[in-house]
């Protein structure tokens, strides 16, 4: 639609003159005196105006060579067969053939119903992206199978109660672990209340320290010399010999004699005791009480 571009037209439209009666073009009848209908400028700009809007909503530029451009904005504009590829089947009913319908029904497009809801079988998401960690708030889940089938959005506690799984360890809970370092989401006690030390299980309030040394144990003994009394040491004697040899003046030829005899017995067999002294350090330790989940 390209718009008047004679000589004669204005830059400017002109403004309209006062709106009469709406009416149809007549030719005129010189038999009964009627006037021929007269075409105005106001008719004709409002004309080429609309025209000419079609177009530039058609995303088209106003081409006087092209006399088929308020067809061609029309179809830009408008959704039906001849702008959605031949074939389609487009009509009122249908979107690419597609119904429109709020049933759990294959190859239909989905629609809510009276109570806003929609109705599917199934789900599928390509979508592969995990959430980040500690961020899902909500989990879609299914009350029942049978009279309440909507799917509501339930929190990670509440999933956890449905499913009888008890719920992660509160913060600051303390535990022990046999492993080289903490596991992901615990932090390892790096104090001296917790480094070489060993475990008191108590019955009281647990978390209580004590002791001063190392928990490898270590004792030392000291024991004092003794000497035993005649009273203290067993009964005994001892053996001794003794030669008897010729006096003078006897017989040179006898040799004398040999006896073997005891001493008396001395000693009573009594008890004695050792000086002891000695030291024991008390091993560090860390107080833990054992605890049952209810």
């Amino acid at each position: 639609m390209y718009k008047i571009d004679h000589g004669t037209a204005t830059a400017a439209r002109e403004t309209n003159e006062a709106a009469g009666t709406e009416g149809y073009f007549t030719e005129g009848n010189p038999g009964t005196g009627l006037v021929a209908t007269v075409v105005t400028k106001d008719f004709l700009n409002g004309m080429q105006d609309e025209l000419s809007a079609i177009v530039d909503e058609g995303g088209l530029t106003n081409d006087k060579s092209d006399s088929g451009q308020v067809l061609a904005a029309i179809k830009n504009i408008c959704w039906h067969p001849g702008n959605d590829g031949a074939g389609s089947g487009l009509d009122a009913d249908l979107l690419d053939g597609y119904e429109l319908t709020s049933l759990n029904t294959a190859l239909t497009v989905v629609g809510r119903d009276g109570n806003g809801y929609i109705t599917s079988e199934a789900f599928k998401s390509e979508f592969d992206t995990t959430n980040p960690a500690g961020s899902i708030g909500y989990i879609m889940t299914q009350v029942e199978t049978t009279t309440d089938t909507l799917i509501r959005p339930s929190t990670p506690a509440q999933v956890l109660e449905a499913l009888n799984i008890p719920p992660g360890f509160a913060s600051g809970t303390r535990m022990l672990f046999s492993q080289a370092s903490a596991p992901t989401g615990w932090t390892q006690d790096t104090s001296s209340t917790a480094d070489n030390r060993m475990m008191r299980v108590v019955k009281t309030s647990g978390g209580g320290t004590g002791g001063s040394a190392s928990p490898i144990v270590s004792h030392n003994h000291t024991t004092s010399s003794h000497t035993l009394t005649t009273a203290q040491i067993p009964s005994h004697n001892h053996s001794y010999v003794h030669t008897y040899a010729p006096a003078s003046g006897f017989d040179s030829g006898f040799g004398g004699s040999t006896t073997t005899s005891n001493t008396g017995s001395a000693g009573g067999g009594g008890s004695h005791t050792h000086g002891n002294t000695g030291t024991l350090s008390a091993p560090k330790y860390i107080n833990i009480i054992i605890c049952s989940k209810n």
